[in-house]
């Protein structure tokens, strides 16, 4: 949703339309882009920030289909190659990819096999990638 020169964004990932609250996630997007009109630059550095779960999903998702993809890791360019067993992320971070978990998903990869749960990450070390 726009708003002047402001931007906001709202969604709710659901198997069944009629449990989307579509009138909150309107409410939701107006309010972001109302707060977000007449940006401003900020200095280069270091900033903490607080990611939105959607927000969030969306940076895991790409780091899934680029960072852990077995192809790519074969092809010597994932930033995994050379790193599996080594702690490089926050000792904070745990990653698998579990279609079967908390979080639904397709029971089944691109080439029709059946999914398994992968360890991606534990503790910051690399564990694997995805084939």
């Amino acid at each position: 949703m726009r708003d002047q020169d402001g931007f906001g964004w709202a969604e709710y990932p659901a198997f069944d339309v009629n449990t989307i609250p579509f009138g909150s996630l309107n409410s939701a997007a107006r309010a972001k882009a109302a707060a977000s009109r007449s940006p401003r630059g900020i200095r280069p550095g270091r900033y903490t920030v607080i990611l939105e779960p959607q927000a969030a999903a969306a940076l895991l998702s790409f780091l899934a289909a680029y960072g852990f993809s077995g192809k790519l890791y074969n092809e010597g360019r994932s930033f995994i190659c050379g790193n599996i067993g080594k702690k490089i992320l926050s000792p904070m971070l745990s990653i698998e990819d579990n279609a079967f978990g908390p979080a639904p998903g397709i029971p089944f990869d691109y080439e029709g096999h059946s999914r398994r749960k992968v360890e991606l990450v534990s503790g910051g070390v690399i564990k694997s990638p995805v084939h």
